[in-house]
């Protein structure tokens, strides 16, 4: 009888009879999600990633006990296993004993108009809690407070050009920082953006709780990159907006607005999706919600790695 050929798809097994695929990936896999976990519950401090980022050498270590030991046998595996577990949880616990304290900076944004009827603005907060909102100054484009760790450099850049405003706001470690510093500050962004002109929205958010409530502004575009954490997102309550969300790992919540007519297209890894029962659904990955048609139009394309895509309607 000829050899039957394992089926596709069908993971390849060694001559011991195992799977030589390793365990340092989900190990990691799991560890995050451990961790992200216990920054929903309020159990560990979101600022606990500034510390992590500094413990990158254990993915090494991980791999190399898989390799060494963790390959060669199921009593290998075992032995291996248990080892990165002791790593990664000893990892989790030395960096959150040093993740709370920490000397920080706080410095201000006051950015006027300046004469412009449109702006873009960019905000790149890195490893922080980001909160914006609207400002009850019709004549400021940016203020508010930005809270970082004494050893980073809090950049901005402003110029015009053609009645457009042009804002970037981002932070910067020291190269020093990177290996030496210290990670443990609370890094906390609270920005407050002018009502009075059209602005296209660009957040770089690494990781970290991001909340942006964009019912008081004139959003016009807005782009959202997320690595790691919780984000909330209410969105205006007129005009045209052109939205897309790129989250990693964690929980993304949009709110529409009652007056909005909001078309979405959505797209998840691993994870749920949640949509009101009175969306129409047209395909694949498209939802419409029952107001299309108005002038009010919310254009979203979100796209969820690993975790929970929620979209709301305005209470």
């Amino acid at each position: 009888m000829a050899d039957q050929q394992p089926a596709e798809g069908t993971p390849k097994v060694t001559h011991g009879g195992r799977s030589a695929r390793g365990f340092s990936g989900p190990l990691i896999l799991i560890g995050v999600g451990i961790i992200f976990l216990l920054n929903n519950l309020g159990l560990l401090p979101w600022n606990v990633w500034n510390a992590m980022w500094r413990a990158w050498p254990v993915i090494l270590i991980l791999a190399g006990l898989d390799l060494l030991i963790g390959r060669r046998s199921a009593q290998g595996a075992i032995v291996a296993l248990a080892l990165g577990v002791a790593v990664l949880i000893g990892v989790v616990a030395v960096c959150a004993h040093h993740a709370p304290a920490g000397a920080t900076r706080v410095e201000a944004i006051h950015q006027p108009l300046e004469g412009a009827t449109a702006a873009n603005v960019r905000l790149e907060p890195g490893v922080a809690i980001l909160r914006v909102g609207a400002s009850s100054d019709a004549r400021i484009l940016a203020e508010g407070t930005i809270r970082h760790g004494e050893m980073a450099h809090l950049a901005q850049e402003f110029r015009t050009s053609g009645g457009t405003a042009y804002l970037t706001v981002k932070c910067e470690p020291q190269p020093e920082q990177l290996f030496f510093g210290d990670w443990s500050s609370e890094n906390r962004w609270e920005v407050k953006l002018g009502p009075g002109i059209p602005i296209a929205l660009t957040v770089e958010a690494g990781v970290g709780s991001t909340t942006l409530d964009l019912s008081g502004l004139a959003i016009t575009h807005l782009g959202l990159n997320s690595g790691v954490g919780k984000t909330r997102i209410t969105l205006p309550g007129r005009g045209h907006v052109e939205a897309k969300v790129e989250a990693g790992i964690g929980e993304v919540a949009i709110v529409i607005p009652k007056n909005m007519s909001a078309r979405v297209r959505l797209e998840t890894g691993i994870g749920h999706v949640h949509v009101p029962a009175s969306y129409r659904r047209e395909g694949e990955e498209i939802y419409v919600s029952p107001s299309a048609g108005t002038n009010d139009v919310a254009n979203l394309s979100v796209h969820g790695g690993i975790g929970t895509v929620r979209i709301e309607e305005e209470p």
